[in-house]
């Protein structure tokens, strides 16, 4: 993706850090020069995609997916010309001032829907405002290990696919928090996080991880649920946390890398090599860069819609997001990787994650493999020779 950092701080300087090293575009931008150029120089020593710095009107002129670091700052009052906000996702990660004493008050209104109000043309998402910057010193695996939570709060589904994909590539656990309404929950979280933090000396490493345990260890000990008013329409609305599945694939390919890359770099391309694809259409953006959006059919007349969110034509490799399917699937990431064996043999290697929401979830995440992954790398390897 191609990220602006507006207003760089602790947080924007880490976080566009660990973006700039995953593979994204990052600008930095800042009131003084000075600091969104160190931000530049120190991502650029783990940078595998372009970083560049400015000040905050730059950076929003750059980015498709804005993090904005200001604390209830009026957009109009850090931008020379705010309309350029629209219809890019702005990230607020802001909480209110830590007041005497933590003694908080409830949120009627939360930081998020303010700035919604202030950039209309916007699609803002409320995420990583319970954490401190100190949380991404430690080891990412660790990070993982232990499932470190961020709770996504938005009214659109495209916007929280993409910090979805953000938060994993912070090594982080990303939780659907419902809509930006629900930032006013996620603000009250942060304070009671920063209550631990400072006010019951936990220091800025406490964290929320957000788990769901698994449905078979539950037994109905002393009489189980009874019948109350939980059990709503509105209780039942809530969807259960799927099952986390991750599948992968590889194999050679008798064809230079060039030529490889040549073909599948080209995101509406797909319809050339994979045999269950029929038809490949682009409604948006460029095949050829992050962002386009592609709509799939297959032979058993599904269609399904795919964004590219990233790829990198030095490392060869695309990553790309389901974002629309009649399949019992979610927080879908897949990512393609080609690596050169010699001048005329190539490794591809083929990753899917995705949460199953219904069903067996074993069972669907093998169907994935066999009939997409291991046949895609099998009709790739058919087409280079063709």
């Amino acid at each position: 993706m191609r990220i602006g950092i507006i207003g760089t701080g602790n947080m924007g300087r880490t976080l566009g850090g660990i973006w700039a090293s995953a593979g994204h575009e990052v600008f930095f931008g800042a009131r003084k020069p000075e600091i969104a150029s160190e931000a530049e120089h120190l991502a650029r020593a783990q940078a595998t995609s372009a970083v560049g710095s400015g000040t905050n009107q730059q950076a929003a002129e750059f980015g498709d997916v804005l993090l904005y670091c200001p604390r209830a700052v009026d957009p109009q009052d850090v931008l020379c010309n705010a309309s350029v906000l629209g219809g890019k996702v702005l990230i607020d990660l802001n909480n209110v001032a830590i007041p005497s004493g933590f003694r908080f008050e409830t949120h009627s209104e939360s930081l998020a829907e303010k700035l919604q109000r202030q950039a209309p043309d916007a699609v803002v998402a409320k995420a990583f405002n319970m954490l401190a910057q100190e949380v991404f010193g430690v080891d990412r695996a660790e990070r993982e290990d232990k499932g470190v939570s961020v709770l996504i709060a938005t009214d659109d589904p495209e916007a929280r696919n993409l910090v979805e994909i953000l938060a994993r590539d912070l090594g982080l656990t990303p939780v659907n928090a419902g809509p930006l309404r629900n930032a006013r929950l996620l603000e009250s979280a942060a304070d009671l996080v920063r209550y631990l933090i400072g006010g019951a000396g936990l220091g800025p490493l406490a964290t929320l991880s957000v788990r769901a345990l698994s449905p078979g260890s539950a037994k109905s000990l002393y009489g189980g649920r009874r019948a109350s008013t939980l059990q709503t329409d509105e209780g039942h609305r809530n969807l259960p946390r799927g099952q986390p599945v991750e599948v992968e694939s590889s194999g050679v390919i008798d064809a230079s890398l060039e030529s490889v890359w040549n073909l599948v770099s080209d995101f509406n391309s797909v319809a050339r090599w994979h045999p269950d694809v029929t038809e490949s259409r682009l409604e948006s953006g460029k095949a050829r860069e992050a962002g386009a959006v592609r709509l799939v059919h297959l032979r058993n007349g599904m269609a399904i819609r795919e964004r590219l969110v990233a790829i990198s034509p030095e490392d060869h490799f695309y990553k790309y997001a389901v974002i629309e399917s009649p399949l019992p699937l979610r927080e879908h990431e897949s990512t393609v990787r080609f690596i050169p064996i010699n001048e005329s043999r190539t490794q591809v290697t083929w990753t899917a994650r995705f949460e199953v929401i219904a069903g067996d979830a074993k069972a669907f995440g093998e169907a994935v493999k066999t009939g997409v992954l291991d046949l895609g790398i099998d009709g790739l390897r058919k087409a280079a020779l063709g």
